[in-house]
């Protein structure tokens, strides 16, 4: 009997010393917690809703340029202007006279008609003038050479223009009446240049 209240001495003080470092466990734990503090449980995220992708674009560093629409690209070279050759050319296609007879004191106009075939206006042409009269027996005599030169012409290339020059008939040459048939030839000069030469007779009565 004795070693059976022993035994159960032991026991209850073993069961009082569980407790007694249960409670002072706990309340060490206790301490501590209330020092340094209990984190709080952390809670799972709540998830966004995916976000909508914005259209874009990317424009790349450096000066923004602009291509003429209809061209392929701006930086293709520019194709030159081809030079116009410089080409002197001109046709003589029409002549003549206002008319065929004339009077003591009155004025024939010759006329000219130039063409322009080349790529350089015409400014200017010169008239070399061979005026001969009809004597019997001999036939024309020189009476005449005079020269003469027409400004402002402006005759552009591909144009044709008719160009006007008179001769005074006066009533006695050299205390000889004027009157008789005359002999006009005409030599006419562009650039220097012979364009053509026509003759043309008149009468003077």
């Amino acid at each position: 009997m004795a070693e059976d209240r022993n035994f159960l001495t032991v026991a209850a003080v073993v069961v009082v010393g569980l407790v007694v470092l249960i409670a002072v466990v706990a309340a060490v734990y206790i301490m501590f917690t209330s020092l340094v503090g209990v984190p709080a449980p952390t809670q799972a995220p709540t998830p966004e809703p995916p976000m909508t992708p914005t259209p874009y674009m990317v424009i790349p560093a450096g000066p923004v340029t602009s291509t003429p629409s209809g061209n392929p690209s701006s930086s293709a070279p520019a194709v030159p202007t081809p030079v116009q050759p410089v080409v002197k050319m001109a046709q003589l296609v029409d002549y003549g006279t206002d008319k065929d007879t004339y009077k003591p004191g009155d004025t024939a106009i010759t006329y000219i008609v130039i063409k322009n075939s080349g790529t350089v206006p015409i400014t200017e042409a010169t008239l070399n003038i061979k005026v001969e009269r009809y004597v019997s027996v001999i036939g024309y005599v020189n009476v005449q050479n005079p020269t003469t030169t027409l400004t402002g012409l402006g005759i552009g290339p591909g144009e044709t223009k008719r160009l006007e020059y008179s001769i005074s008939i006066p009533g006695d040459y050299e205390g000889v009446s004027t009157s008789g048939k005359y002999r006009f030839t005409i030599d006419v000069l562009v650039w220097g240049n012979q364009i053509g030469e026509f003759t043309k007779e008149v009468t003077v009565q």
